[in-house]
């Protein structure tokens, strides 16, 4: 991640196409979203820090993500507006919490991050079938085809890591 990171803000490479290849090359891996976050999201966040709900970034109709760091945060700090129906960090975490029952907290923080993640990956698995993320309704075709062939190559180098490596291949 943190590589990707340093690549979308041009620290490793600085040409547009060069950046491109490397966030699509070192995403491939991942089966959390980060492509997504990174391509759509993280260079917004730093202009628009703490404006954005998610209800904002589910609901919008730009290519780009307001804050896309909203998406990631949602659990562990306050947002603009009020929490969003699809979101399991926002809604479980915050029902489930209790004040200074730190051993109980930390059992919400991990089963709420790791069903998260499960979920993300899930829907991975549904873009590249669908072509569409249905999360996000309102974005433009150009946000969907970006999110559509990502999740498609990738889906076909987990396979092949499947294939190749065996299921440990998955965990790695």
């Amino acid at each position: 991640f943190s590589i990707l990171h340093d690549v979308v803000h041009g620290c490793v490479v600085r040409d547009r196409r060069a950046k491109e290849m490397a966030l699509w090359l070192g995403a491939l891996p991942s089966v959390f979203g980060y492509f997504l976050y990174l391509k759509m999201g993280h260079l917004p966040h730093h202009a628009n820090f703490g404006q954005a709900s998610l209800g904002d970034l589910f609901n919008s109709n730009q290519t780009q993500f307001e804050d896309g760091d909203v998406l990631f945060v949602a659990h562990r700090q306050p947002l603009a507006g009020d929490g969003f129906a699809l979101s399991l960090s926002w809604n479980a975490f915050n029902a489930l919490w209790r004040p200074g029952a730190a051993t109980w907290n930390a059992a919400v923080y991990t089963f709420t991050m790791l069903f998260e993640r499960l979920a993300l990956s899930v829907n991975d698995k549904v873009v590249a079938l669908a072509g569409r993320n249905f999360f996000f309704p309102h974005k433009p075709r150009e946000f969907h085809d970006v999110c559509r062939d990502f999740t498609r190559l990738s889906t076909a180098v987990q396979a092949a890591l499947i294939f190749l490596g065996g299921g440990p291949a998955v965990w790695y």
